[in-house]
C-alpha cells in the first residue's frame, strides 16, 4: 500500500471512529477491521473473534 492509500484508510477509519463515539466500540470495529485486511485465510466473524478473543476460561474480551 502506498502513503496516499495509507492516508486514505487512516482518515476513513478516523471518521467510522467519530461515529462510533464510545471507546468499546470504537475497540470491536478496530478488531474486525484488522481481522478483514490481515493475512488469516477466513475473513469471516467466528475466525476473526477467535484469533482476537482468548479462550472462554480466560476470557475478558468484550464485544459490542
Amino acid at each position: 500500500m502506498d502513503a496516499a492509500a495509507q492516508r486514505r484508510l487512516d482518515a476513513y477509519f478516523s471518521d467510522i471512529g467519530d461515529i462510533l463515539a464510545h471507546p468499546l466500540r470504537r475497540e470491536s470495529f478496530a478488531t474486525y477491521a484488522m481481522g478483514l485486511l490481515g493475512e488469516a485465510e477466513r475473513k469471516s466473524i467466528e475466525p476473526i473473534a477467535a484469533r482476537a478473543c482468548p479462550p472462554p476460561c480466560q476470557r475478558s474480551c468484550r464485544l459490542i
